[in-house]
């Protein structure tokens, strides 16, 4: 960075910043960068990028002049060569004139043409030359990078609020699941049958609510709290009372 030094000084800043004439940095390497970097109109990467930038639009603007200078000269010998014909069929001496004339108001457009043509090349080649520093500029200020790294940091926040949010509703799913399962094994009747409990069904399979639906010589099923039994009644009673 000492040998960069020179271009980190302030009053040369201000002296690019305040310039009128397109700045190109192109100083060390494509990873160095100095103050003079942000004050120039545009920065190269290296100085041989600089003179291709620069050049390549001067030699655009040259070939574009070039070539409407060739169609200007053929223009004016297309029309030069008509004016000789015309002059050895005629063979006058007016004619002569005229045609000096005529050649002669062709050169003057002629020189015109190329002063206007050459005027707004230069034109041309400022604008072009704002409109890439320009560009140029937006495009370091809208750098990818930086919008990818902060969609990344965004989508990581959101997945981390996700799992956390899916892990907390699995949660109080699984404890509702577990309030249910235990609600619903104590109101089970087998869970009653293994206090001790039975359910009694007469032949037909129909459950006995009172001794008065069987009768003495009727076979019964039970059902305790693990497995079945079949039994004979020997007498019912239906009077009996429950202690209290």
């Amino acid at each position: 960075m000492e040998d960069l030094a020179g271009f980190n000084d302030e009053l040369l800043a201000r002296v690019i910043a305040s310039s009128e004439l397109p700045i190109v940095s192109a100083i060390g390497h494509e990873t160095d960068f100095t103050i003079a970097d942000f004050v120039a109109d545009l920065r190269a990467p290296t100085p041989s990028a600089a003179a291709e930038i620069v050049t390549s639009a001067q030699h655009r603007v040259e070939d574009r002049v070039h070539a409407l200078e060739a169609r200007v000269l053929r223009a004016g010998r297309f029309h030069l060569m008509h004016a000789r014909q015309r002059y050895t069929r005629l063979s006058a001496e007016s004619v002569l004139v005229r045609l000096r004339d005529a050649v002669s108001r062709r050169d003057q457009r002629i020189d015109e043409l190329r002063f206007r043509l050459e005027a707004s090349s230069g034109r041309r080649l400022r604008i072009s030359a704002h409109r890439l520093s320009v560009l140029s500029d937006r495009l370091r200020r809208q750098d990818p990078s930086l919008r990818i790294a902060t969609t990344q940091r965004r989508l990581q926040q959101s997945t981390e609020r996700l799992h956390r949010s899916a892990a907390q509703v699995l949660s109080n799913r699984q404890t509702r699941l577990n309030r249910a399962t235990t609600r619903l094994e104590a109101l089970s009747p087998v869970a009653v049958l293994s206090r001790g409990y039975a359910l009694v069904y007469a032949a037909d399979g129909t459950l006995l609510r009172s001794a008065a639906e069987t009768a003495a010589g009727q076979t019964i099923r039970a059902r305790l709290g693990k497995g079945t039994l079949e039994a004979q009644v020997t007498a019912t009673n239906t009077t009996e009372k429950h202690s209290s």
